[in-house]
């Protein structure tokens, strides 16, 4: 869904697109007429604005492309942070039960024998080094624990490691995929914010020569009637891009 600001910037470009075609052009298509009849040579004015039109109308087409690559990268990078905090939770599930087993079976000692004393971390970072911990300790086979105190309860740590381990693997995998998609949300808006100012680059370009050219036709009371209003565009302007933005598209060769 494209954002508010990209919306209102949609109805702007066509406002003025229609004021170009309806009014701008037909006055500037008078003042060159005026000026053979003076034989004198004409602005070509007719021609700039067509070209002020068409790169008008296909920057603002690169800035909604640009806010629909935003808008799939949110998406994707909301849908693995949740799997992210899906197996934080597993992972944290599995750590505490068998923390709180062994606790129950064999006692604190055995707990930290493993590693797995103190309180569980929710940080992800966190929780996968305390596991790793677990991990290393078991390596080479489940230590000594001594007899457990309750039989009725006693864990299998030696399955519990091989659970752990496979889930600390899908949680590492998962973690560069959250930072991977956090870079390229990142880039995307970037790319869109550039193309944001170019747009607006282009939309301020193209409402200064039409407001000249009703002037010279003598209309300026039809500019305020048609153009949409300075505190409107100002309000459009998107954040400034990390980069320069391209100057907007020059007229025609032959223009004054």
């Amino acid at each position: 869904m494209p954002s508010k600001t990209l919306e209102k910037a949609n109805i702007v470009t066509r406002q003025v697109e229609t004021a170009l075609t309806s009014h701008v052009q037909p006055s500037a298509d008078e003042i060159d007429a005026a000026l053979r009849t003076l034989e004198r040579a004409p602005y070509q004015l007719s021609a700039q604005i067509e070209a002020i039109r068409a790169s008008l109308i296909a920057s603002y087409g690169r800035y909604e492309s640009a806010d629909d690559v935003v808008v799939t990268e949110v998406g994707e990078d909301e849908v693995i942070r949740l799997t992210r905090d899906s197996q934080r939770d597993e992972l944290k599930s599995k750590v505490s039960s068998l923390a709180n087993a062994v606790a129950v079976s064999y006692g604190r000692p055995a707990v930290k024998l493993l590693g797995l004393e103190g309180t569980i971390p929710g940080q992800p970072d966190r929780l996968i080094t305390m596991a790793k911990q677990f991990l290393i300790k078991t390596q080479r086979g489940v230590p000594d624990l001594g007899a457990p105190k309750e039989s009725w309860a006693v864990p299998n740590v030696a399955v519990a490691r091989t659970e752990i381990d496979e889930t600390v693997g899908r949680l590492e995998g998962t973690l560069q995929q959250v930072s991977r998609e956090a870079r390229e949300s990142q880039i995307a808006r970037n790319n869109r914010d550039k193309a944001g100012t170019q747009w607006y680059l282009e939309l301020r370009f193209a409402l200064d020569l039409a407001r000249a050219v009703l002037r010279r036709a003598g209309r300026d009371e039809l500019a305020d009637k048609v153009l949409p209003s300075r505190q409107e565009v100002e309000r459009l302007e998107p954040v400034v891009a990390s980069e320069e933005p391209d100057a907007p598209t020059p007229p025609p060769e032959g223009g004054e």
